[in-house]
């Protein structure tokens, strides 16, 4: 026969909002350390626990295209599906840290703007100027109040509008919670690459907060899952002697990259997706016949841009030939991504002939090659964050130059503990493939990482490389442009570390033709990236989030003399509620649905009982408390102990328990750090008393064993 409680003291239990939870079993108590360590309290930092990498190609993401504007100062946005958002979008048990499986209370999302800038598009040298960039690269972090359908409400409102329609995108990423992040030396954390059509848009960031520290042996990689590059041209038509920064018909020049101003379908919604000039950050295509495709571009100088990048001067008089274009274009130095090379010809002398002479024959070997993508603007606070602009493609009348190099992704790191390890976090652009007889493909730019680390950061090799631009292969006198070297990305962090924001190098051509041998032929290195080690531990701002419009005083589950699951649970301050959903589980990670109760909604204190009939095993208990939006949260997790009927409550400064085991030997109080905070020894006493009058206000765990095995364990509060 259990305990019984007097009517006064169950009162009492209510008023000083204790929460019960019970256990017998060594293996249950385990479990809800874990529990309470990591998801008790569903809207803090760290509620999906700590997670350690093993294996390569993991993704924690979850990505879903925003498609509806946003503006600054709501609090509400709209996503594609929210199914999109789920841990299960993404198959597999290692891409899985979430401990609940829909998007709900308490998650973190990040809102970015990924498209929108609008460009120069005339004929000319400036086409792809950017003249406005309609906040592409703005993001914030918003904690999740509630989810209706395809409606997320925040916390807190938007700081920054976000739009969407033509070639506005933004896109909404689910982030995990952890409490501490290990990636081994053969894991490898990555993100899903953007991927662009008329109806959706997703892909291309690493997002991760960790509320402890972060050790990284492996890596953390964004390599080529930015911007796309141009594709390969396979209609085989091709126009000699043609000078088009923007053109429909790709005889004229190679596609042009992906960047921030949009992708293929865009351009040709503008005035065309072919020809040398360079839209925003992304690489220009090789005009025709052959001439190579451009590098995409991120970091750098925007002032410092001509689109013509950075000579190789590698070989003896190299100089010599690169002047021959005019001036001392050997000096010439360019921010962004590198420039493709020349146009088709059948050989002649580098060094004595220029370029565009007639005798080189074919399409004279002229300096029609796509320019360089555009350097981004950075500021010193990191308001915005930009993929690595996709390298233009070369022009392919033979069908033989391969698409060229998406950018780098975007990596956001948020640790409140410390960053270290052996391991690497990269978002290096892609060199495309080499080619035969065609233009080569530009390299993609450099990504961007953003390490906000509130301790130090120590070991870690970091990297936003642009890629280098394609090789030509060639076995005969006849030769076409390489490709263009990607420009650098971006890196910002909290502290120093080892980095490196490298533009690609040049593709080189080994065609027999040019006599002496000039490899470069007319293709050029990306600039420099940016970089900044001065930056400050941005937190996730505070927000008193209040998920449904209550006071949630007690929530209990006992088993009566019938063996029936009895609930009963005490609010207060009702205002907007439209009921209680009463949830049932085995094992704490698949719920089920076994009632509904409506809500009272009033200010007073309202009291309510559930029946959930008789349940033979050990199970665990629930509340999805929702308000008249359909915003909600989860109660604490109630679990039921079939046979025993253990009770505590606080009295001043004493914790008072009830109908332990008659074998208890030692109870135990943890905070909910899992640290020891106040214990005392039993002999065999049903009742007992704990003096924990020097213990803070908060949340606090009783356990008890008889030194053996037995073990119970019930939450309480102090106020």
């Amino acid at each position: 026969m259990g305990l019984q409680l007097s009517s006064t003291l169950q009162s009492k239990m209510n008023m000083i909002k204790t929460l019960q939870l019970k256990a017998i079993s060594a293996t249950c108590f385990i479990f809800i350390s874990l529990f309470f360590n990591s998801n008790f309290l569903m809207a803090q930092s760290g509620k999906d626990g700590a997670a350690t990498i093993n294996t390569t190609g993991v993704v924690f993401n979850r990505y879903s295209a925003l498609t509806a504007s946003a503006t600054a100062g709501t609090n509400t946005i709209t996503v594609h599906d929210i199914t999109d958002l789920a841990s299960t979008a993404i198959a597999g048990a290692a891409n899985n840290p979430y401990t609940t499986s829909s998007l709900s209370y308490g998650d973190l999302i990040m809102i970015i703007q990924m498209q929108g800038a609008t460009i120069d598009q005339t004929n000319t040298s400036t086409y792809g100027n950017i003249t406005a960039y309609n906040n592409v690269g703005v993001y914030e972090l918003q904690v999740v109040s509630g989810v209706s359908g395809n409606v997320i409400t925040l916390c807190n409102n938007l700081t920054n509008s976000y739009s969407v329609g033509g070639t506005n995108r933004a896109q909404v990423i689910r982030i995990p919670r952890l409490s501490a992040l290990t990636i081994n030396a053969a894991g490898t954390l990555t993100g899903n690459s953007w991927y662009t059509t008329s109806s959706t848009y997703t892909g291309g960031v690493i997002a991760i907060e960790v509320t402890g520290n972060a050790v990284i042996n492996g890596s953390i990689v964004a390599n080529a899952i930015g911007y796309r590059g141009g594709a390969a041209e396979l209609t085989g038509t091709y126009n000699l002697g043609i000078t088009s920064y923007v053109s429909t018909l790709t005889g004229d020049g190679g596609e042009k990259g992906e960047g921030i101003a949009g992708y293929e379908a865009d351009y040709d919604a503008m005035t065309g997706r072919y020809g040398r000039g360079a839209a925003g950050n992304a690489g220009g295509g090789g005009d025709g016949t052959n001439a190579a495709g451009g590098g995409g571009a991120n970091g750098g100088l925007p002032a410092n841009w001509n689109g013509s990048g950075n000579p190789d001067n590698s070989g003896l008089n190299y100089s010599t030939a690169w002047d021959l274009e005019g001036g001392s274009f050997h000096s010439n130095i360019s921010s962004g991504g590198g420039r493709g090379g020349y146009t088709w010809n059948n050989g002649g002398d580098p060094y004595t002939t220029a370029p565009g002479s007639a005798s080189y024959g074919g399409d004279d070997r002229r300096v029609v090659g796509g320019f360089g993508g555009r350097p981004l603007t950075y500021s010193t606070s990191d308001s915005s964050l930009f993929m690595g602009g996709g390298g233009g493609a070369g022009q392919a009348n033979n069908r033989n130059s391969p698409a060229a190099g998406n950018g780098g992704g975007i990596i956001y790191l948020l640790a409140t503990g410390t960053l270290s390890g052996t391991g690497t976090i990269t978002a290096n652009g892609a060199t495309p493939a080499s080619c035969v007889n065609d233009g080569g493909s530009g390299g993609g730019g450099g990504g961007a990482i953003k390490l906000n680390v509130s301790g130090t950061i120590s070991g870690i090799t970091v990297s936003a490389n642009g890629g280098a631009g394609g090789n030509q292969n060639i076995s005969s006198i006849e030769n076409e442009g390489p490709g263009g070297g990607g420009g650098g990305g971006y890196i910002g962090a909290t502290g120093s570390t080892s980095i490196t924001i490298n533009g690609g190098a040049n593709g080189t051509t080994n065609s027999s033709g040019l006599s002496p041998v000039f490899p470069p032929n007319g293709a050029t290195i990306g600039g420099a990236g940016t970089s900044s080690n001065s930056n400050t531990f941005v937190a996730i701002p505070a927000s008193a989030c209040s998920p449904v419009s209550l006071t949630l005083i007690s929530f209990t589950v006992q088993k009566d003399i019938q063996n029936n699951i009895q609930l009963a649970w005490t609010t207060e301050n009702e205002t907007n509620m439209s009921d209680f959903e009463v949830q049932e589980s085995t094992d704490g990670i698949n719920w089920q649905l076994i009632g509904t109760v409506d809500a009272d909604n009033t200010i007073s204190t309202n009291k309510y009982h559930f029946n959930a009939g008789e349940i033979l095993q050990t199970t665990r208990f629930r509340l999805k408390m929702v308000n008249l939006d359909q915003s909600y949260t989860y109660s604490n997790i109630v679990l039921l102990n079939t046979e025993s009927r253990e009770t505590a409550y606080v009295n001043g400064t004493n914790l008072v328990l009830l109908g332990l085991p008659l074998d208890t030997k030692e109870v135990r109080v943890y905070n909910t750090l899992g640290e020891l905070v106040a214990k005392k020894e039993i002999n065999s006493q049903p009742n007992t008393t704990i003096d924990i009058s020097i213990l803070s206000k908060g949340i606090f765990y009783a356990v008890w064993d008889n030194g053996i095995s037995k073990t119970g364990a019930i939450k309480f509060i102090k106020m």
